[in-house]
């Protein structure tokens, strides 16, 4: 076990709802998991470049002014690939916020390979839930989000970071809720707020300074609570997809910060654009 992050939550990292947004946990990781790589002697940056996929899990809020903290072991080595899963904690309370798991190339085999912890592993994820190659054609498929990748969310190789990504499914989030019937003005109203619960991320392409990008969403009520969807990137220059990301969301009251049950009209919505 190595400690790899240690950082602060500032106020302009959270969102609307109170909460670090999913793209400076991804930043923060990204971090982490470079120091991760120096400690194993490995090349490799951990860049989407070279990412095969990331799964994670979120498991409590952390907010503006807290000690945001990290550590990584690896959880598996086989033919030259690796799973390196990293912790993150707010270390004034200790309790875990999210874990990362990258899956990448390894250029050499561990010392010390460490059983994944239970808190990491897959849950409500289960894998004939992820995004297999074809499903980009899929009819329920609806386009939010159409950006271009800019020089300063380009990593030190040239390709859009892991950042990025997650900026981009930050800005779908607020397409989703709304094409699921409950857009952010009526969350508002209502006292509501949406919250990421679990995440994998799969790349098979890259994108570059400038490149032309275009996302396209499904979604499917996948539970009482909670609901499944999918983001898939695609090159806005080519049309070849680059990237999927397969999430579970839910509903949270803001006051008591409980998860509560889909509304019936975001039922009836989700069928509308199902994946």
């Amino acid at each position: 076990m190595r400690d790899t992050f240690k950082g602060y939550v500032a106020p302009w990292e959270c969102d609307e709802m109170g909460h670090m947004n999913i793209q400076f946990f991804a930043d923060k990781f990204s971090q982490s998991l470079l120091r991760h790589l120096f400690f194993l002697g490995e090349s490799s940056k951990g860049t989407p470049g070279t990412l095969r996929a990331l799964h994670m899990r979120f498991h409590k809020e952390l907010h503006a002014s807290d000690l945001a903290a990290a550590h990584g072991e690896v959880s598996a080595f086989e033919n030259g690939n690796g799973t390196l899963t990293h912790f993150m904690r707010n270390e004034e309370s200790g309790a875990l916020a999210a874990t990362a798991s990258f899956h990448l190339p390894l250029e050499k085999a561990p010392e010390e390979i460490a059983p994944l912890a239970s808190e990491a592993a897959p849950r409500g994820l289960t894998p004939d839930l992820l995004f297999q190659p074809g499903m980009e054609t899929h009819e329920g498929l609806t386009e939010t989000n159409l950006s271009a990748a800019r020089g300063n969310e380009c990593d030190a190789e040239g390709g859009f970071s892991l950042k990025g990504y997650f900026s981009r499914l930050s800005d779908c989030q607020g397409h989703m809720w709304r094409l699921a019937g409950l857009g952010r003005q009526e969350q508002k109203a209502r006292g509501l707020a949406t919250a990421t619960v679990e995440l994998h991320f799969q790349f098979f392409g890259t994108l570059g300074e400038d490149d032309l990008i275009a996302v396209s969403t499904g979604l499917d009520a996948a539970g009482g609570k909670t609901l499944h969807y999918r983001h898939i990137f695609f090159n806005g220059k080519t049309g070849a997809p680059v990237a999927a990301a397969d999430g579970i969301g839910l509903l949270f009251d803001k006051e008591t910060r409980r998860a509560i049950a889909l509304p019936d009209a975001v039922r009836e919505s989700a069928a509308h654009h199902r994946l």
